[in-house]
């Protein structure tokens, strides 16, 4: 049976409870710190965040006052003279009398956050900075905020974190890029595209003489290569903007699953 834990926090919690059971009986303080140990390494998997963990030790309480609890319940000693009663039987791991405190604690910890500002103000400010990429440096700022907002979030999971800055966080940059490389290409594409053509006949008299006389010259443009480019990136940004709606909807989604939850 494994038990440690996975986190420093519980670690050093264990090692201070461990110091303080020494007030206690030694069979005492042994099942104590073994009942205490069991229910952190069940309860904190390895996944919680460092303010998680903190609420379920301070839920659980320090391990002084978890001493003076267990002192203050110990039986009284027995005089001398009377008979030593039989010893009590060791209760198995997770039969201890904090049992429930560390399960409630455990559930409050896991229990997942209710949708709020935090939540619509990031997809705000994730596909507004998208949207308005041109207004610099107001989109930027926006784009930073959605950011930290979706990090921060209590509602959504890690791997819905991790869809929203691949296919959501991603789209202003893109359009930046997008804006700038447009800017950038447009005169080379137009000179490219665009050609001169020249045609001319000489006539003398009643008579037609080819390759004499004056030509006449126009320029023509031939748009089958931007045409095809145009129609390139029209495919790649709609699919872009398909992943992008799903991304949208998978978090959105989790305005119906937190208040069930909670």
């Amino acid at each position: 049976m494994n038990t440690e834990t996975p986190h420093a926090l519980a670690t050093d919690y264990l090692a201070q409870l461990d110091h303080e059971s020494r007030r206690l009986p030694a069979d005492q303080a042994g099942d104590l710190v073994a009942d205490i140990r069991e229910h952190l390494s069940s309860a904190l998997t390895g996944g919680e965040s460092e303010a998680r963990v903190r609420e379920v030790l301070d839920r659980l309480g320090s391990p002084r006052a978890l001493v003076d609890e267990a002192l203050e319940n110990a039986p009284a000693p027995t005089p001398p003279t009377a008979p030593t009663p039989p010893p009590a039987p060791v209760a198995a791991p997770g039969v201890g009398p904090y049992v429930d405190r560390l399960e409630g604690a455990v559930q409050q910890a896991r229990r997942p956050g209710v949708w709020g500002g935090f939540e619509t103000a990031a997809l705000i400010c994730l596909i507004g900075a998208e949207i308005g990429a041109v207004l610099l440096p107001f989109a930027g700022i926006a784009w930073v905020a959605g950011l930290v907002l979706l990090g921060i979030s209590q509602v959504w999971t890690t791997r819905e974190k991790l869809i929203g800055y691949l296919f959501l966080a991603t789209g202003f940059p893109l359009a930046v890029v997008t804006v700038v490389a447009g800017m950038l290409a447009l005169p080379f594409t137009v000179v490219s595209s665009v050609g001169v053509s020249c045609s001319g006949v000489a006539t003398t008299g009643s008579g037609t003489l080819d390759g004499l006389g004056d030509q006449s010259c126009g320029t023509t443009v031939d748009a089958g290569g931007v045409h095809l480019a145009l129609y390139v990136l029209i495919a790649i940004a709609v699919g872009y903007l398909l992943v992008q709606i799903y991304t949208v909807w998978r978090l959105l989604r989790a305005r119906h699953r937190a208040p069930e939850a909670a």
